[in-house]
């Protein structure tokens, strides 16, 4: 996906928190991708803008340790490194069922629909 659409993803889960979350405060932490500074979406946090509750937080520039995200792709990886697969579909799959099939033990599990990823 390219940045613009990325952008538009973000602010479509973004949106949804908030909806979800009734009238709370919201702090979200956001990695430094570019499309997490983008212009549309940081107006978006100003008073009277539709992500108002929101405050990012960015991670420092480099902090892979600091960012939940990296150990959920590092548990994955390790998973199947080793694992010889036919054809990409299947390396993917493998991936992709270990990924979404852990939970994180300090979050509780959410019964959601998943509108962004086909």
């Amino acid at each position: 996906m390219n940045s613009p659409q990325n952008t538009k993803q973000t602010i479509l889960a973004l949106e949804r928190l908030q909806r979800e979350t009734e009238t709370e405060k919201i702090a979200v932490v956001l990695d430094n991708t570019r499309f997490h500074h983008a212009k549309e979406l940081t107006t978006l946090y100003e008073p009277g803008q539709l992500l108002e509750r929101i405050t990012p937080v960015f991670l420092p520039s480099y902090a892979p340790d600091q960012n939940p995200v990296e150990h959920v792709w590092n548990a994955a990886k390790n998973n199947i490194a080793n694992i010889q697969r036919e054809i990409p579909e299947e390396t993917f799959g493998a991936f992709a069922s270990h990924a979404t099939g852990r939970a994180l033990d300090h979050l509780p599990p959410r019964e959601t629909e998943n509108e962004f990823v086909s």
